[in-house]
């Protein structure tokens, strides 16, 4: 996964629900590069810190909630 994602891009944003990021645990409607669930401040944070696993505690987006984009629905 490249650190500059284009969140952006519709294929980003998957339809069919949220499923649970696979950084932080919250639930997300988006999709990383590899389609796996992902908040862009944690794929963000991950690929800044070039770490494979999941972030520590208080982190992303569980530390910043305000800043979880949602796709208007």
């Amino acid at each position: 996964m490249g650190s500059h994602l284009d969140w952006r891009d519709v294929r980003h944003y998957d339809r069919t629900g949220d499923r649970p990021c696979r950084w932080c645990g919250r639930p997300t409607p988006l999709r990383d590069d590899h389609r796996r669930p992902s908040h862009k401040v944690c794929a963000e944070a991950n690929a800044a810190n070039d770490n494979g696993g999941p972030l520590p505690p208080r982190t992303g987006a569980a530390a910043n909630p305000a800043q979880n984009w949602r796709h208007p629905a």
